[in-house]
């Protein structure tokens, strides 16, 4: 079983958490860009897929 969290909203509580309590200045543009493939579940990944395939 997998567990997901909140998306957005969950996004949006660890930024304020690194940036207000810790101090850091990280943006949500770093977080994306330090993204590695293996970090996204394959359901997105295979949903993500076939989106692509279907505007084709």
């Amino acid at each position: 079983m997998r567990r997901s969290g909140m998306g957005k909203e969950g996004l949006k509580q660890i930024l304020s958490w690194l940036n207000e309590e810790k101090k850091l200045k990280v943006s949500k543009k770093a977080i994306i860009a330090e993204l590695q493939i293996d970090d996204i579940p394959n359901e997105i990944r295979e949903f993500l897929s076939r989106i692509k395939q279907a505007m084709y």
